[in-house]
């Protein structure tokens, strides 16, 4: 069976990926200020 499981995509202001990576603590992350969520890639149609 399938797991869904949730990646951290960071892209740069250029618009390049900076890095992906499934993490253990998405929320946490998230928290940091240094990180702003701008919504999945399927909202952002990238």
């Amino acid at each position: 069976m399938w797991r869904i499981q949730l990646w951290l995509v960071m892209i740069g202001l250029d618009g390049v990926l900076e890095t992906a990576f499934p993490p253990d603590d998405p929320k946490g992350y998230l928290s940091n200020s240094a990180f702003i969520y701008l919504g999945s890639v399927k909202e952002l149609e990238i």
